[in-house]
């Protein structure tokens, strides 16, 4: 049960909502979503005049020696398609290898490894100055992130 409040967790400090084209699940599908869901379509806003729709997903990997470990896919999607980077809960993302990594500029980076090091991984960004402080948004549902 771990992945669901890592999920709630990630969905409460990202000020969640769903996508415009998601529909609300029924009670049911909720309670099938809560034991099966391990990925969480999100936007983040970080305060850099970006928003990035994005896809966290966390999920259990077996090692070699038969412990398992966590997993992580980060998805930054643009219309139909995306740019995705996996890691495991040993990685350390360091900032200038994410954004060449991703194809991305280094604020875009930065953008993104806010949110990485606010849930908890360790990361270090392209900007020497960045403050590991996310900047809330309040959305127009009035739900602050």
């Amino acid at each position: 049960m771990a992945l669901i409040q890592a999920r709630n967790d990630l969905m409460i400090l990202a000020g969640v909502k769903r996508a415009g084209w998601e529909t609300e699940p029924t009670p049911e599908q909720a309670a099938q979503i809560d034991a099966t869901d391990t990925v969480v379509r999100f936007r983040w806003e970080p305060g850099n005049v970006t928003s990035y729709d994005l896809t966290y997903t966390i999920r259990a990997i077996p090692r070699d020696s038969g412990e398992m470990m966590q997993g992580y896919t980060l998805t930054w999607w643009e219309g139909s398609a995306g740019k995705s980077i996996q890691w495991d809960d040993a990685s350390h993302m360091h900032g200038p290898w994410f954004a060449d990594t991703m194809g991305i500029n280094g604020t875009d980076a930065d953008g993104l490894l806010l949110l990485l090091h606010a849930l908890g991984h360790s990361v270090s960004f392209c900007s020497p100055n960045m403050d590991p402080t996310p900047v809330m948004a309040e959305f127009d549902e009035g739900v602050q992130a």
